[in-house]
């Protein structure tokens, strides 16, 4: 049979885990600002040293005739993106579709428009 002191401690032990449960659900709401503010801080920081996120790709769109022509020549929005994933470029009035590159990191590319 239990004494009033086991169930006493029973209830302690109970009282306490429901405390520290209480404390421990709050931490998300009092990190995440937290944690926010220097994700933020380290994105400015890295942005302002980097100038911009940009991207740029190095190499040469290989034409179908063979001409190449370098990607870092191309002004700046003539490439482009569609939905579903491939990477586009304007160039001489036309809009080309680029290819993977090749072992030189050349872009061979088709006329899409």
């Amino acid at each position: 049979m239990m004494k009033v002191s086991d169930w006493v401690g029973i209830g302690v032990v109970g009282v306490g885990g429901y405390v520290l449960y209480k404390l421990l659900s709050k931490v998300p709401q009092v990190t995440a600002p937290i944690s926010n503010a220097i994700a933020s801080a380290w994105v400015a920081a890295t942005n302002a040293l980097n100038g911009s996120f940009t991207m740029q790709l190095l190499g040469n769109l290989v034409l179908p005739d063979g001409t190449l022509v370098p990607i870092a020549q191309l002004p700046s929005g003539a490439m482009r993106s569609t939905a579903g994933g491939d990477l586009q470029v304007l160039y001489n009035g036309h809009i080309w579709q680029m290819q993977p590159s090749d072992a030189n990191g050349n872009f061979p590319v088709s006329v899409v428009a």
